[in-house]
């Protein structure tokens, strides 16, 4: 059995359809960097995404004055490395910062599990888990639980209680604790 990351997959895919010329607008592609490159409009600052996260912790003015000059920050994410991704609102989220989630949410952005477990949204959390049960234990940010998320925002303990019960294994992962 031959396996392949969605990578190695697309890149074939893109090679192959250079080759054989099955698509039109794939005939003139070079390389499959070419390719990607032609997706890859006008990629964000990366400064500007961490510069956006960074306030979405704790500074709604930043954050309002960061969003008005480029509203396509409200949905970017930074990689801090070992697969710890945050967002502005996941900033907000799991430091309890209402009034930034807020702004974030009627803004634009797209709230996740997180986020609902923060803002006391307990009954769509708790239907998510039950469809998908693994979800109990995902971790979002920095490792931070849903667990944390509940009891750092509005005050939910029915969610708090229900992910007790029902197999929550509170963790947070050694690579960030360092």
């Amino acid at each position: 059995m031959i396996t392949m990351d969605r990578r190695k997959f697309v890149e074939k895919t893109v090679l192959l359809g250079c080759s054989i010329s099955i698509f039109p607008a794939l005939q003139s592609c070079k390389t499959t960097q070419s390719m990607t490159s032609e997706f890859v409009k006008n990629p964000i600052n990366i400064e500007e995404v961490r510069e956006v996260v960074y306030y979405a912790h704790s500074d709604l003015k930043q954050v309002e004055n960061l969003i008005s000059k480029s509203p396509k920050l409200i949905n970017s994410t930074v990689d801090w490395g070992d697969g710890d991704f945050e967002s502005a609102l996941g900033a907000a989220s799991h430091v309890g910062n209402l009034d930034i989630a807020n702004y974030l949410i009627q803004n634009g952005a797209r709230m996740d599990i997180f986020t609902m477990a923060m803002l006391g949204y307990s009954n769509d959390v708790i239907n998510i888990i039950k469809r998908s049960p693994s979800t109990i234990n995902i971790i979002g940010p920095h490792g931070l639980t849903l667990l944390h998320h509940a009891e750092i925002g509005v005050s939910s303990p029915d969610l708090s209680d229900y992910l007790k019960s029902n197999g929550l294994k509170e963790k947070f992962i050694e690579t960030f604790k360092n």
